[in-house]
């Protein structure tokens, strides 16, 4: 595997490791991006990774992701993320719950909120 400039990690010519972005089915995904990655069925809510590095092997795209640990804050209807942990996650794209990265709001006192349009648990 070689690593190019553009910081991606090439192997017989198909882009396995983008260290920066990528963009499948129309969406961008970039490393820094929060997604949710699952469902906690116990709370009700999604499950959100931080986005650590992405691979393709030809059709099939993984993100690998640190767990971030979030509640839900009602009076902004967002998710504020508490901290993100060193647990780390793959998720193919195909198994994400909700395909769109979500929307981050950072505060000036430095909180991140994050909000997810149109996911039904």
């Amino acid at each position: 595997m070689k690593e190019y400039a553009d910081g991606q990690e090439k192997e017989n010519n198909l882009i396995v490791k983008n260290k920066h972005g990528v963009s499948i089915l129309g969406t961008e995904y970039r490393v820094g991006d929060y997604l949710a990655v699952g469902v906690n069925e116990t709370l009700g809510q999604p499950v959100f990774g931080k986005v650590k590095s992405m691979e393709c092997r030809g059709d099939s795209y993984q993100f690998t992701c640190c767990i971030a640990d979030t509640i839900f804050a009602s009076h902004y209807h967002a998710y504020q993320v508490m901290y993100v942990s060193d647990e780390q996650t793959a998720v193919k794209h195909s198994d994400l719950p909700y395909h769109l990265p979500a929307s981050l709001v950072q505060t000036e006192n430095g909180h991140i909120f994050l909000c997810i349009r149109h996911m039904i648990l």
